[in-house]
């Protein structure tokens, strides 16, 4: 009788490890169905090149600035509970670096100290940034954008509807943000400071034809204008619905609502205001860049252009 007692059980054993296996396989199957529907509806339109990097960077970044395993980014499952949040990721400590770096290259530039100002615009080039900027404006990650796909809408007309708002009242969103991103609050720069640094400095300060060929800290820190409505879904140019943004949070939004990515209205948080003029203090220099002479990028490829 033991001895048949112990038959049935390894029996029993057997076949609960079989179910148990079964299962798990089963699971795997949809778990892979499920990947490959995802990457099939992932594609978007990416501003900052990202077409030479495929899933294994994106798991890789996921890990890297988010702290998750690699896998996360690839079978990531979003809880119901998540919370709404200030921006998609806290931006990286170089972020700060760049900034810090790149005004003191503008003290050197006013003082026409171009060597100064050339090593710090060398040591403001920092790759990180790409690659960060890569994880937020490139191919839709549910656990960064909080979306499995691009948002679905009847666009609203453009007639009567200006896509931009005017120079004047760009200057005036920059000025009332403290040229401070309202969804990350790091610090950003007028586009002009990168054309004038590149203007004296082409090489060091990299003004390319392709995202990796600009320089990522000039290139990921400069301003730019953001719609809380999207443009496309009925957004005007009025004060109340444009905010200053990074490159990152700008294009990482795509033309998805605050809601749909589950990001706090910045209104509701106060601007940070202080001594930080987005290198505004270069736009002296605007007269003077334009009349130096044009040296070639080596960055830049000539022949292709032609």
């Amino acid at each position: 009788m033991p001895v048949a007692r112990s038959g049935g059980g390894l029996q029993a054993s057997g076949f609960r490890a079989f179910v148990a296996v079964s299962v798990n396989l089963a699971a795997v199957g949809v778990l892979v169905a499920w990947q490959r529907q995802r990457r099939a509806s992932s594609g978007r339109r990416v501003p900052w090149s990202a077409t030479a990097r495929g899933p294994a960077k994106w798991s890789g970044l996921t890990a890297r600035f988010t702290g998750l395993p690699a896998a996360a980014g690839e079978l990531y499952v979003r809880p119901s509970s998540m919370t709404f949040r200030r921006s998609f990721l806290p931006p990286i400590p170089e972020f700060s670096e760049a900034a810090e770096l790149l005004s003191l290259a503008a003290d050197a530039l006013l003082v026409d100290d171009l060597e100064s100002c050339g090593d710090l615009l060398v040591r403001a080039d920092l790759k990180p940034l790409r690659e960060f900027s890569y994880l937020l404006a490139g191919p839709i990650n549910p656990e960064i954008h909080r979306q499995s796909h691009n948002p679905v809408f009847t666009p609203v007309p453009k007639e009567g509807r200006p896509r931009m708002p005017s120079a004047a009242r760009t200057v005036e969103v920059f000025a009332r943000d403290g040229y401070r991103c309202r969804f990350c609050e790091s610090k950003v720069i007028v586009k002009d400071a990168h054309r004038i640094f590149a203007r004296f400095l082409p090489v060091e300060a990299r003004l390319g034809d392709t995202n990796d060929a600009n320089h990522f800290g000039l290139a990921t820190l400069t301003a730019t204008i953001d719609h809380l409505v999207p443009y496309s879904r009925g957004g005007d140019n009025s004060e109340t619905n444009l905010v200053t943004a990074c490159g990152p949070c700008q294009y990482g939004r795509n033309r998805w609502t605050l809601d749909e990515v589950e990001i706090l209205n910045p209104f509701d948080y106060p601007p940070i205001i202080d001594k930080w003029d987005g290198l505004t203090r270069l736009l002296v220099l605007k007269s003077k860049a334009h009349a130096v002479a044009r040296r070639p990028n080596p960055s830049i490829n000539t022949d292709a252009a032609r």
